[in-house]
């Protein structure tokens, strides 16, 4: 049972990770340059790595080297997890400066280097990890699944009109635009001995 809850887990990170890596409009992509390749890498390989969830979720309740491949794959998907928040964060204050018309630039011209030198070796260092797991799933002859918006008949994980999944395809929430903005501003502004309570 508990290998089946672990592969599900996995399957369902890797999933919402893949989503908000693929929502990535190309204007923000294109704000971070100095690894724009680095963030499609890491998009086409959590594509590869999401054809062989399927097949791995099925065999790591009889393997256990399976098993400990899923564990990898959630340790780096929440490190591209992480990357992604940061990279959303910069976006978000860089919108709310923008509107309120203050005559910053985005970064500082140092901060801006060091910032795209950190980020850059960040998602190096996940996209070595997922090639690794990548071979290593070829290695433990985990088949190729396509599942998700990629496949050829993304329509074949329903039965009968159905969906199976709790997933939605488009992660954007639609009218809260002003709770989040709010919520950044107060995190901007606020003096930094200040404790904010998060419900």
């Amino acid at each position: 049972m508990e290998e089946a809850v672990v592969g599900a887990v996995v399957g369902a990170s890797v999933q919402i990770l893949l989503q908000n890596l693929l929502s990535i409009p190309e204007q923000e992509i294109n704000l971070f340059q100095g690894f724009k390749k680095g963030l499609k890498k890491l998009q086409n390989s959590f594509l590869m790595i999401q054809d062989f969830l399927d097949d791995a979720e099925m065999q790591q309740v009889t393997n256990k080297a399976v098993k400990r491949w899923l564990k990898k794959l959630e340790a780096v998907a929440y490190d591209a997890d992480d990357v992604l928040d940061e990279l959303n964060y910069k976006v978000l204050r860089r919108k709310i400066k923008k509107s309120n018309k203050k005559v910053q630039t985005f970064f500082s011209r140092s901060n801006s280097v060091a910032f795209r030198r950190k980020m850059a070796q960040k998602i190096k260092n996940i996209n070595e990890k997922l090639e690794l797991i990548n071979q290593e799933a070829t290695g433990f002859g985990l088949q190729m699944r396509f599942a998700g918006a990629h496949a050829p008949n993304a329509g074949s994980n329903t039965a009968d009109g159905r969906e199976t999944d709790s997933y939605t395809a488009d992660p954007i929430v639609l009218g809260r635009e002003d709770d989040v903005s709010g919520i950044v501003e107060m995190l901007i502004t606020s003096p930094a001995e200040q404790v904010l309570s998060i419900l």
